[in-house]
């Protein structure tokens, strides 16, 4: 499974995570809104827009040449 096949929202993403671990919950929100605010320094777009142009190469294998 491709990271890109996967289309999970951020709600279901963090209901994932046991409610035991709040700890690992609180890490994981701020994870995401670093990359929510580096998209936007970055590349001034949202992450939901990002992520919807990256989809746009599913089924297409991009090889490194290096």
């Amino acid at each position: 499974m491709d990271l890109l096949d996967s289309l999970r929202s951020r709600e279901t993403y963090l209901e994932r995570i046991p409610k035991s671990s709040t700890g690992t919950l609180a890490c994981e929100k701020e994870a995401l809104g670093n990359f929510d605010a580096f998209s936007e320094w970055k590349f001034h777009v949202s992450t939901q827009n990002m992520l919807a142009g990256l989809r746009k190469f599913e089924g297409r294998r991009q090889e490194n040449p290096i």
